[in-house]
């Protein structure tokens, strides 16, 4: 799994691919957010009505998961923290895509710890 082009720049400009692969990064508590993201968007079955959820059986959307995950490590502090710290600076109309990238990073050590076998331990 690729980080989109349009966040790639993004992600290399405040490094957040070294961020999440650094040892020091808790990516055992990321990949079990990883899971329960996952959980959440195809919990619903199909036959459901679009109150009940949109998701059926559709394939799980990595976007969408990006997402989630990209405005948790915003939520705890652990985002703003890093990104602070790299000194790049960065406008409100960036941090989207910041967030997103996040996310992204997330997701792509994530898929590769599982191909791996890294995750889940076991």
């Amino acid at each position: 799994m690729r980080i989109p082009a349009h966040l790639l720049e993004t992600a290399k400009r405040y490094e957040l691919q070294r961020w999440v692969n650094r040892k020091d990064f808790p990516a055992d508590d990321w990949f079990q957010s990883v899971d329960e993201c996952k959980a959440i968007l195809t919990r619903h079955k199909p036959g459901e009505s679009i109150e009940d959820g949109i998701y059926g059986d559709e394939p799980i959307n990595d976007d969408a998961v990006a997402l989630m995950l990209g405005t948790s490590l915003h939520e705890n502090g652990a985002l703003t923290t890093y990104v602070v710290s790299t000194a790049q600076g960065f406008t409100e109309d960036e941090w989207p895509n910041i967030l997103k990238a996040a996310g992204y990073a997330v997701l792509q050590r994530y898929y590769l710890s599982v191909k791996k076998g890294e995750w889940p331990h076991g």
